[in-house]
């Protein structure tokens, strides 16, 4: 099975090669902490569809992270948020924001969007 790369100027494209893997490339989106001390980045690699979030001081209750895409949806896409503990997720066709409902921890936050049709 060839390998797949969704680009986000060329579309979906087959590439040669033996390798049976989805890629995704595209510019990465932007993150913004506010309340609180909460503080991180947003992985290089990362893209609007699936990327790592490091959370470097905590969220606590309300603090959030709101992840901006470098390229908006049409609707409001699903997104799957994990690794940290208590937050909430909301998705708008902008981005999403993820909100602390106690403290969450530090570390990776891995997340993957999907918008169906």
């Amino acid at each position: 099975m060839p390998k797949v790369i969704i680009h986000s100027t060329k579309g979906l494209h087959q590439v040669a090669g033996t390798a049976s893997h989805l890629t995704v490339d595209g510019t990465a989106p932007t993150i913004a902490f506010a309340g609180g001390s909460a503080a991180g980045n947003i992985e290089s690699q990362s893209t609007d569809m699936a990327g790592i979030i490091n959370v470097t001081t905590q969220l606590a209750n309300t603090d959030t992270a709101t992840v901006t895409f470098a390229n908006a949806y049409d609707t409001a896409p699903t997104v799957v948020v994990g690794s940290l503990i208590n937050y909430k997720v909301t998705s708008t066709t902008t981005g999403f924001t993820i909100t602390g409902t106690g403290n969450t921890g530090t570390g990776e936050l891995h997340y993957i969007v999907i918008r169906s049709v």
